[in-house]
């Protein structure tokens, strides 16, 4: 008797099996499979189109097996289960409703231009930098991860003393080479130093110090108090939630503060038609598959410049040839990744021309913080350049160095546009990008 119900339990649970296996199969060829994994912040892989040749080489297959695991059935069910997973096993910081999610690489720090052609440090000048009154960032716990608190995603900052002075030495390299050009430095802290807890803020995490330290050294370069004016706006949505970047509003603060020290009367807000893109999952979603963060979704806003923008990326810098269109802002972007509204994402160099008749120049040397940042300027220049560091001077066609590319630009103002972390990295791309083009 015994074994006769254990062989019908048996044949049960068989068919049950056989019978998942071919819905899931069922809804999977029947279903409408997604392009974009708003999640993921990308796109998704494909079923190919069958070819002798594909099927020989094995690609056909290797491709199919991509793109059945990007389109399987009730996809973001699981990635909500593994999220769950996830979170259980991470490493609980000891504070009511905080969890801590160790992530080794840095979200921002996506390229390699190498080490070859670089100043050398000792090629910077040899200024004195003075450290006093900071030695705090000789020394310190370095913490790697993303803190998550009040639905909130947050990466800790971890200053060195050695990191502050490759920095403003790069900075005073490029006043030294343009001494009558206007140099802005402009480093955003991340939002750790507003939303976390004391412990990721205080002793070498502490970023009003380490901007203090700068622009301490940054004698003759305006350099903007940002913390400062972030701090006194930090109830508003000047950061996201699930992203490391700080939003059109926070890059707005500090485009004020630039204005004011440059004596151009900034533009308000309320100038500007505001628009938004909702249902944004950024870099600490993906970097943690967090349930939290996931169910807590950003919103992307922008604010359309007052002026008409040309902009146009250049594929070849060496004879500014292959251009290609783009917008400055582009309100139906559909992307994964929707912080790239703001001029497709990060490009080695885009020149955008306006109508603003300023007869002004600008060159904007920035990581992917200044994308946020590159329409505020659009109203006041009617030239920029924007030169991402970590994607030039990579082969002979984008080779751009600083000095002849704006030998024939007199009086363009150079603006630095960082978040903390590469300022303060020099062994990063952004870092090590910068050193070549002051080569």
């Amino acid at each position: 008797m015994f074994e006769k119900h254990a062989k019908a339990f048996s044949l049960i649970i068989i068919l049950a099996f056989v019978l998942s296996l071919g819905t899931l199969g069922v809804i999977s060829l029947t279903d409408t499979d997604p392009v974009i994994s708003e999640r993921e912040q990308r796109e998704l892989n494909h079923f190919p189109e069958f070819t002798l040749a594909s099927l020989f080489d094995g690609s056909f297959f290797a491709q199919s097996q991509l793109a059945y695991d990007d389109t399987f059935p009730f996809r973001d069910f699981w990635l909500d289960v593994y999220g769950d997973l996830k979170s259980a096993v991470t490493v609980q910081s000891g504070e009511e409703g905080e969890v801590f999610v160790p992530v080794d690489d840095d979200p921002d720090d996506n390229a390699d231009v190498g080490d070859d052609e670089l100043i050398s440090l000792d090629d910077l000048l040899a200024e004195p930098f003075d450290g006093s009154g900071y030695e705090q960032f000789t020394s310190g716990t370095e913490i790697k991860g993303v803190v998550i608190k009040d639905n909130r995603g947050m990466e800790v900052f971890n200053g060195t003393l050695a990191g502050a002075e490759a920095y403003t030495n790069a900075v005073k390299k490029i006043k030294s080479l343009f001494p009558e050009n206007n140099v802005v430095a402009i480093v955003a802290p991340n939002s750790s130093a507003f939303y976390a807890d004391e412990k990721y803020r205080t002793g070498n995490h502490d970023q009003q110090a380490w901007l203090q330290l700068i622009r301490k050294n940054l004698g003759g370069i305006i350099a903007p108090d940002l913390y400062s004016v972030l701090d006194s706006h930090k109830e508003e949505y000047i950061y996201f939630y699930t992203d490391h970047h700080w939003t059109t509003r926070g890059a707005y603060y500090a485009y004020q503060q630039m204005c004011k020290q440059l004596r151009v009367m900034p533009y308000e807000l309320t100038d500007m038609e505001e628009g938004k893109i909702t249902k944004f999952l950024g870099t600490f979603y993906s970097k943690t598959s967090s349930s939290i963060l996931a169910k807590n979704s950003d919103s992307v806003y922008y604010y359309l410049p007052l002026v008409a923008t040309k902009a146009t990326v250049y594929s070849n810098i060496r004879t500014m040839t292959g251009g290609e269109s783009i917008k400055v802002i582009d309100p139906k972007y559909s992307g994964g990744n929707k912080y790239k509204l703001f001029t497709n994402g990060d490009n080695p160099l885009i020149v955008i021309e306006t109508d603003a008749n300023t007869n002004k120049t600008a060159i904007l040397i920035k990581d992917s913080t200044g994308n946020a940042f590159v329409p505020w300027l659009c109203n006041h220049y009617s030239k920029i350049y924007v030169v991402d560091p970590r994607h030039v001077n990579g082969n002979n066609n984008n080779k751009l160095i600083l000095k002849d590319f704006l030998a024939d630009k007199p009086n363009c103002d150079i603006i630095l546009c960082s978040f903390i972390y590469n300022a303060n990295n020099i062994t990063g791309s952004y870092y090590r990008g910068l050193l070549r083009m002051l080569k």
